[in-house]
């Protein structure tokens, strides 16, 4: 195995898959493992030629594919008790890069104290992302940038449409900066506007995209209900 780096996705679920899948896509050197030999059987013939079986918590046989420039990826969810060990046992080959699956806020915090370099915590995220989409039908898509701070696209309100960007001020009233103005056609064809459209008057055919906290986000969302 090259011992330059490569990206190290451990456990297939189906958070796993998307990872790997997405790394492979953009012709990044992933390894991906498993301890289900028929799920890295069936991996292989979609075309990840490094596919392991093994059980990722013996160091002895996680040392043999992993060193210590690799990106690691714990995305197991199903024991965090596994997790914790494959994550000790990544620190002992000298791995710094380390991303591992938490389910619990518990989790987060364990993982903290062990220095990992960011915890992911997927269903809290999906099941937020979806509920804010779901409360506000102006809400087009939402996505946490950073922690607490968010970019999402939201109809432009009614009570805007002819008025623009300039002329509404998000930024003093709802303490937002909209990054850009996306505008959708009669023929589902969408064209987005990064420069220049400050000046633009809304209608009901436009989308702002929004950068801020998402407290002010749902505000403004709000108006456009």
């Amino acid at each position: 195995m090259s011992r330059t780096h490569k990206y190290v996705v451990i456990g297939m679920g189906a958070f796993g898959r998307e990872i790997a899948t997405t790394l492979k896509d953009h012709d990044m050197d992933v390894v991906i493992i498993d301890k289900n030999k028929d799920t890295i059987d069936e991996l292989r013939q979609e075309g990840f030629y490094h596919a392991v079986t093994m059980n990722a918590t013996e160091i002895s046989t996680i040392r043999r594919f992993v060193s210590p420039e690799d990106t690691v990826i714990v995305a197991m969810g199903e024991s965090f008790e596994s997790n914790i060990l494959i994550v000790a046992n990544l620190q002992k080959i000298g791995v710094t890069k380390i991303y591992s699956r938490a389910t619990k806020q518990i989790h987060t915090l364990i993982l903290k104290n062990m220095e990992v370099v960011q915890t992911l915590f997927p269903e809290q995220y999906a099941g937020r992302k979806f509920a804010l989409e779901l409360m506000y039908s102006s809400v087009k898509f939402i996505s946490e940038y950073a922690p607490g701070i968010y970019i999402s696209e939201v109809t432009a309100p009614k009570q805007y449409w002819n008025k623009t960007i300039i002329d509404i001020n998000v930024r003093k009233s709802f303490n937002l900066n909209i990054v850009a103005l996306k505008e959708t056609f009669e023929n589902g064809e969408e064209k987005i506007y990064a420069l220049g459209f400050e000046n633009t008057p809304l209608n009901a055919s436009h989308t702002l995209i929004l950068f801020g906290k998402e407290e002010d986000i749902t505000d403004f969302a709000r108006q456009a209900e």
